[in-house]
């Protein structure tokens, strides 16, 4: 059975579950890795300069967050082209209409050959002809499905005050995150849960399942359908929950809690718009400072991970 991976997004746990795929395919024998796909080759290619400026970047973030795990900020990037170099496979990056281009079907049917997709935060709604061509498609999501389709499930639980935030994988359909369920799983959560936390602590529950979603794919197994029709999150939910535009409208806990369950939120002040990783009670007045709903003032105190006064230009969202 010939497996293509699918993804379109360099983080630690397309990292994660990539390497553990590679090795369940190496163990398993009713698997082989045929080849890999993505939308952003660009995001995959890494090279000495950039890891260089990521890797001292991440040891300043640390050095400005001691309580923080190391690498929430700046991960050094995944090479996914090193790895299928070193496998002997290719990476397929479509052109033109992108994944659902008849064209570039018929390149994967060519190429790659493949029995089974499995995809990891692929950015592209599956058509009906990319499906057909490929006998069976599963998707990792980060939500525990039917509830939290769509975009950002995490964060989301998290903003929510959900106690549990889970994954699932599932068969693929033209229907977003609409597939029969094979494996789900849940981790904890409480008030101080943060996004990094949660997302670290998914990822390794994740890929601890992942013998058992390869064994039902090999098996054919078709799921459990979903029994109800959940929720879902757009991107534009997402952006109007990380784009404050008005501060003053929302209470601190808002704005607290937007923060550590979406990692960042991007703040305007005084017509500067900061991509804010940490805030902490401040004095009306004071540079960086917002007044809000209830009364409070919260003064920006970290920029991308690092304290405001080692901002750059850059640093700014606008």
């Amino acid at each position: 059975m010939r497996l293509v991976i699918f993804t379109d997004a360099n983080n630690a746990t397309t990292a994660a579950v990539i390497r553990e795929v590679v090795r369940l395919c190496d163990a398993h024998p009713g698997l082989e890795l045929a080849g890999f796909v993505t939308i952003r080759p660009e995001a995959f290619r890494s090279t000495r300069s950039r890891d260089a400026v990521r890797r001292i970047r991440r040891l300043a973030v640390a050095a400005a967050n001691p309580g923080a795990r190391a690498g929430v900020f700046g991960r050094a990037r995944f090479d996914l082209f090193r790895l299928a170099h070193e496998r002997g496979v290719p990476v397929l990056t479509p052109a033109g209409r992108g994944l659902n281009d008849p064209v570039f079907v018929a390149e994967l049917r060519d190429r790659a050959r493949p029995d089974v997709a499995l995809s990891c935060y692929c950015r592209t709604i599956w058509r009906s002809e990319l499906l057909g061509a490929l006998p069976q498609a599963v998707n990792y999501h980060d939500g525990l499905l039917p509830e939290y389709k769509g975009i950002a499930a995490t964060p989301f639980s998290i903003y929510n005050r959900e106690t549990s935030s889970g994954f699932t994988f599932h068969r693929m359909t033209e229907g977003i995150d609409a597939g029969a369920i094979l494996v789900q799983g849940a981790v904890t959560v409480d008030e101080h849960s943060t996004l990094a936390d949660v997302d670290r602590r998914k990822r390794l529950a994740a890929v601890a399942t992942l013998p058992q979603v390869l064994d039902l794919v090999v098996a054919h197994d078709p799921g459990r359908a979903q029994d109800r029709p959940g929720s879902y999150h757009s991107g534009k939910e997402l952006a109007a929950m990380t784009r404050v535009a008005q501060p003053e409208l929302l209470t601190a806990d808002d704005l607290l809690r937007r923060i550590r369950a979406f990692g960042r939120i991007d703040l305007e002040i005084d017509g500067t718009v900061w991509p804010v990783t940490r805030m902490r009670a401040g004095r009306p007045g004071r540079p960086r400072t917002v007044s809000t709903a209830d009364g409070q003032s919260l003064t920006v105190d970290r920029v991308r991970g690092l304290p405001v006064r080692f901002a750059r230009h850059g640093d700014t969202a606008a």
